[in-house]
């Protein structure tokens, strides 16, 4: 990754950490007892994702964030780890097929992250 992309990535990883505190209040998780979403049971995460993410108002940026940051821990924005990790292979599969590259971060890519991040498209292309 040439240092301007990486420079550019860092500073975007950044200030999406930075903006967990203007959206994390308002998720369905804020007042839960969080450890079923950190259970080592894949079973067990995908339920807990079923009841509190589905209808959640801010699972794009959960999802997001999770996608951004390289989360390998928990639920975030409805999916397991296991289900970000195949959501991020197939989404660099995808970007390429949409001229975009996933070592050159910018805007494009990232407003293609977030388009794709919403539950119902990102179990889409999970399956694809």
């Amino acid at each position: 990754m040439p240092l301007t992309s990486s420079r550019n990535f860092l500073d975007h990883q950044t200030n999406v950490i930075l903006n967990m505190d203007k959206w994390k209040f308002s998720s369905n998780c804020d007042t839960s007892h969080l450890d079923f979403l950190y259970d080592t049971e894949e079973s067990v995460m995908r339920k807990c994702a079923v009841s509190l993410c589905y209808d959640c108002p801010v699972q794009n940026q959960c999802l997001y964030t999770a996608v951004v940051i390289n989360e390998y821990y928990g639920v975030w924005g409805g999916l397991t780890p296991r289900q970000r990790r195949s959501l991020i292979k197939n989404l660099k599969s995808l970007a390429r097929l949409n001229g975009l590259n996933f070592n050159h971060w910018n805007e494009d890519l990232s407003n293609f992250i977030f388009k794709n991040t919403n539950l119902k498209t990102a179990i889409d292309i999970i399956s694809f």
